[in-house]
């Protein structure tokens, strides 16, 4: 039997992802046969680090680490030579790290048979329910439905592939490998220690600052408003700023987690989670010590003031493109990936992303300043579609993909149509870029030409919208 490490080392190489411990066992379980306990990780994660120490050779596994190079808890593993920034665990990595996790667990049941252990049926079930929804809500019997709960999935998988690195874990490398002074190569592979903090990097962008000149500005907590998407989570940033605040004046600087912690009587992990939500909607700054004095030289002098009510100017809410994102259009990164938006409003896009270079599609959803740096290429109708198959051919997803319709979703339909005694095997909704509903159709048959499995009739077709008009 090969050694734990060398079971371990085979399912990363095979997900291609970081996976959380309680998953590693579950599947190392699976396929060594026998239970492999929590201990016997731990003690693997140390002997790895005393491997490194004695050999100064990259590890062979290692720790996921988040921002400011701590290790992530409960332990995500990772493999030792991979790039450092597939091992950083951003905001914007994470779903696509979701989606390659119920991937890998279907390929798994896949492998396992008609009998599979059920830890490993359970969390692979959970794992799909996390991206597919309700439609996840019982356990396959056989491989064949997973299999078609893995061709779901795909469409949900990141547009470059679960080997590339996402921009913000490119910045935060680069501000890891770029430390002064330089950061131990151990704590690059397993973490810092907690009560290490990182110096700032000045050439971070910094977004925000006081108005100048006749400039007016908005209320800072206009900022925190268009910044996240929810009340709830405006709240919760609203309450984590004034803790930090309380605490730079007591400690006069920045806290640590663990002090934020301790001194307001919060769980780590919430506090953790407080800090993620710091970092999606200010993704320019390390922590909100900056934000805070700014903010503080901004109050008005003489008078009490609230710190969310001082003016300041967000550069990231300046938009120089010469047109709104809008259904129907397609823009293209300077990268040669293109979205084709599907939805649009003032604070997110939706659309379905392509990437040329590896024939893949994925649905985008990010904020219209996200678009930046893009150019418009296609501002014509959209169309959605949908239609429905007596059988899911293994390639379709990819064969209508390179005939430019995107895939929103695959669905198991719950009931029979009405007058059709027959149920389909599933439902394909998507959309595709046409000048009138009678070049729609004709894109979606011509790319469904030679496959079998469509209803006769079945096509479906939806004006999704028209942009504003552009000169």
């Amino acid at each position: 039997m090969p050694s734990l490490a060398d079971t371990l080392v085979e399912i990363l190489d095979d997900f291609r992802i970081p996976l959380p411990t309680a998953t590693v066992r579950i599947v190392a379980s699976a396929r060594r046969g026998s239970a492999v306990t929590a201990e016997s990780l731990g003690r693997l994660a140390g002997a790895q680090r005393e491997e490194f120490r004695r050999s100064r050779r990259p590890p062979r596994l290692c720790d996921v680490l988040d921002e400011h190079a701590r290790a992530v808890r409960p332990r995500v593993w990772a493999r030792g030579e991979w790039r450092l920034a597939r091992r950083l665990a951003t905001p914007d990595a994470l779903p696509g790290w979701q989606a390659g996790l119920a991937w890998g667990l279907c390929r798994e049941m896949q492998g396992a048979g008609t009998a599979p252990p059920k830890a490993l049926g359970g969390v692979a079930l959970e794992a799909v329910a996390r991206v597919l929804g309700p439609v996840a809500g019982y356990l396959p019997g056989d491989p064949q439905e997973w299999e078609r709960f893995g061709q779901q999935i795909a469409t949900r998988l990141p547009g470059p592939g679960l080997a590339a690195h996402t921009v913000e874990q490119e910045r935060v490398e680069r501000r890891l490998r770029d430390h002064q002074p330089p950061l131990p190569a151990e704590s690059l592979y397993f973490g810092l220690p907690n009560d290490f903090r990182l110096g700032p990097d000045e050439r971070d962008p910094q977004l925000l600052r006081l108005p100048q000149g006749d400039e007016r500005g908005e209320p800072f907590y206009e900022v925190l408003r268009r910044r996240v998407r929810h009340e709830a989570d405006f709240r919760s940033l609203v309450a984590y700023l004034q803790g930090y605040s309380y605490l730079m004046d007591e400690l006069e600087r920045g806290p640590t987690a663990e002090e934020f912690a301790s001194h307001w009587r919060f769980s780590f992990e919430s506090v953790r989670a407080d800090e993620a939500l710091f970092a999606r909607a200010f993704p320019e700054e390390r922590t909100p010590e900056r934000l805070l004095r700014l903010l503080e030289h901004g109050l008005p002098r003489g008078g009490m003031a609230w710190l969310l009510d001082v003016h300041v100017v967000d550069l990231s809410s300046a938009r120089p493109h010469w047109v709104t994102p809008a259904p129907g259009q397609r823009w293209r990164a300077p990268d040669g990936r293109e979205v084709s938006i599907i939805e649009a409003d003032e604070h997110q896009v939706t659309g379905g992303l392509h990437d040329a270079a590896s024939g893949t599609t994925a649905v985008w959803v990010g904020e219209p300043r996200e678009l930046d740096g893009w150019t418009l290429v296609l501002p014509e109708w959209a169309w959605r579609v949908s239609f429905d198959l007596s059988s899911a051919t293994p390639n379709l997803l990819e064969h209508l993909a390179c005939r430019d319709v995107v895939v929103d979703r695959l669905a198991r339909p719950g009931d029979p149509r009405p007058g059709h005694r027959h149920l389909p095997a599933a439902t394909v909704v998507g959309h595709v870029i046409a000048t009138g509903e009678q070049e729609a159709r004709d894109k979606i048959l011509q790319a469904l030409e030679g496959q079998p499995g469509v209803y006769p009739g079945s096509l479906r077709v939806e004006q999704l919208g028209r942009p504003d008009d552009v000169d």
